[in-house]
């Protein structure tokens, strides 16, 4: 089934600015990360630490400095109201549990849309230094390093698959960008066939 979408692509200037803005993000969090650090609970229970809050302040900053006109939603701070019709949204440590319990199991989240819809979503994994990055109309990477870049970054498509299993070994066995599959050893109970030593 074809799908087409009106929207125009993102500004591949937006993205690039996204990404570098994931990664200054991700160097804050992930020096927080070995640090000392305090927190409390919110409201509605959830944990925020005084890494969420540098994170999120980081980003707010230089969005009101390269965006002044857009408005900003971000988890620990509420909305900023814009003028543009165009909006970020911020979720600073996405896994804030993960965060301090010293497990390098979060995410830097940023997105942005705009008068068509989502736009730029980047999700940074500082720890493991991956990032996913996707723009309307323009694709998703998969960036890894210290310094994340769109052109040293690995493309995903999307497959025109239907199945997820074929021919261990050949080319139909193949998710897009991933491997072949393989069944699994003899005795393993169904269900537990991505488990392999």
């Amino acid at each position: 089934m074809d799908q087409t979408c009106d929207a125009p692509p993102a500004d591949r200037e937006l993205l690039d600015f996204a990404v570098d803005l994931a990664a200054r993000a991700g160097q804050v969090s992930a020096q927080g990360f070995f640090g000392e650090w305090g927190s409390r609970r919110k409201e509605d229970g959830s944990e925020v630490t005084e890494i969420d809050l540098a994170v999120e302040e980081l980003v707010r900053d230089e969005l009101a400095r390269h965006m002044p006109e857009d408005g900003i939603y971000g988890e620990e701070k509420g909305s900023t109201a814009g003028v543009s019709g165009r909006r970020w949204i911020i979720d600073p440590i996405n896994g804030t549990t993960s965060f301090t319990r010293r497990w390098p199991l979060f995410s830097n989240d940023i997105a942005y849309e705009d008068e068509y819809g989502p736009a730029v979503g980047v999700i940074n994994m500082p720890m493991s230094r991956q990032m996913v990055v996707a723009g309307r109309g323009l694709g998703c990477w998969v960036l890894t390093g210290e310094s994340p870049a769109l052109k040293s970054g690995h493309r995903v498509r999307v497959t025109r698959r239907t199945s997820a299993r074929g021919d261990s070994g050949t080319q139909s066995g193949r998710l897009a960008g991933g491997t072949p599959h393989r069944s699994p050893p003899s005795g393993v109970p169904d269900g537990v066939d991505g488990l392999h030593r």
